[in-house]
């Protein structure tokens, strides 16, 4: 991948994690936009001052949401592994990623170019995919607080509201980390034992379709209880502003945080389904 479209992604992503942080503040930064917008200067100052601290903290930030969903992507590798077992002679690794990377990053003829482009989309809608519930909770908030739903003293509101927000990443980061079961590799005996089978109950709770491939929503049914403490904070979100007292404002935070979910869902499956071309792209470009 080009060092420009590295740095354009971690800037995308950090810009999306200092919009999370401020839109509670939505009210005051709508009022101190409007005299920096008037000056150029002033403008081409805050602009380049946010464009440094977004890629500095589009590096970390990235390298979280892949943490965060690598589970979920080694699934979909032993998916695309097991569809392809019964293809190959036993004993052969069915999908070896690396390989087929170092291949493809060999070629000419523009297969690097849709390599590098299907690896930024997948970058992009993995982060808005994971900080969705984040930001849905501190845009409906900043929403709330614009249209003055939201006590005076709002900020100990503010403060149990990232507490939450932490405490969902902090727990998704640990069951990630420390307490979830290994996965197989692609490579291992037994996983292409049970491929070749078509068998996986013994290593992974995935259902078969007839078709003879792995269900997808099996695979995000196994692994629902690591991103768990993200859906029920973007739930919890949906439901608070679904209340009798908010609803009867009649300033739309339901629709807030409904279009919140509905950005984070197809985030997700933007991220799936690219992931998936992304693999099957490196298998026939190997074989040219």
């Amino acid at each position: 991948m080009k060092t420009t479209q590295l740095y354009i992604e971690q800037v995308i992503i950090g810009f999306l994690i200092i919009v999370i942080v401020l839109f509670p503040w939505l009210p005051e930064a709508i009022t101190k936009f409007e005299p920096i917008k008037s000056s150029f200067s002033g403008f081409a100052a805050v602009g380049s001052a946010a464009l440094g601290i977004a890629f500095f903290l589009g590096i970390p930030f990235d390298r979280l949401a892949d943490t965060l969903t690598e589970r979920l992507d080694h699934a979909q590798r032993l998916a695309v592994a097991f569809v392809r077992a019964p293809k190959i002679a036993t004993g052969t690794d069915p999908y070896p990623e690396d390989e087929l990377l170092l291949k493809c990053l060999t070629k000419q003829n523009g297969i690097t170019a849709r390599m590098d482009y299907l690896r930024s989309r997948i970058r992009l809608s993995r982060a808005l995919a994971v900080y969705g519930p984040a930001l849905t909770a501190t845009s409906t908030f900043g929403a709330a607080r614009y249209h003055q739903i939201v006590p005076a003293d709002y900020l100990k509101w503010l403060i149990l509201l990232f507490l939450a927000i932490a405490a969902a990443y902090t727990v998704w980061t640990l069951a990630i980390i420390r307490f979830a079961k290994e996965l197989p590799r692609t490579d291992d005996v037994a996983f292409v034992a049970a491929a070749k089978n078509r068998d996986l109950v013994p290593l992974c709770r995935w259902t078969v379709t007839a078709r003879g491939k792995i269900s997808d929503f099996s695979i995000w049914r196994s692994e629902a209880k690591f991103y768990a403490p993200a859906a029920l904070l973007i739930i919890g979100v949906l439901l608070s502003t679904s209340c009798d007292a908010v609803a009867d404002r009649g300033h739309g935070l339901f629709l807030v945080a409904l279009g919140g979910i509905v950005l984070t869902t197809i985030s997700a499956w933007s991220w799936w389904r690219t992931s998936n071309t992304y693999r099957k792209f490196l298998l026939d470009a190997g074989k040219l």
